[in-house]
């Protein structure tokens, strides 16, 4: 089976994204499925950037200024891609 391993969901990025991604109405959902590789190609730098997110998702993970981090970031990724 192609792909049939895979690593374990990381709990923080999963509720960041859930929670920001929830918020979004409908037309915007489509608009950032049509731009996806816009998404994933802000995806991968915001994770080998300097801003602390991958920290934020990894280690101490229910510090409160991790969890606000990575929650705007993820936030702000979206409304950058929306706009």
């Amino acid at each position: 089976r192609k792909n049939a391993w895979r690593n374990p969901i990381n709990k923080a990025l999963f509720e960041t994204w859930t929670v920001n991604v929830s918020a979004l109405n409908d037309d915007h959902l489509k608009e950032l499925k049509q731009k996806k590789d816009k998404l994933i190609d802000g995806f991968i730098d915001l994770m080998n950037g300097s801003s602390g997110f991958d920290s934020a998702i990894s280690q101490g993970t229910g510090n409160i200024a991790k969890v606000r981090l990575r929650f705007s970031e993820i936030s702000k990724l979206i409304q950058e891609v929306l706009s």
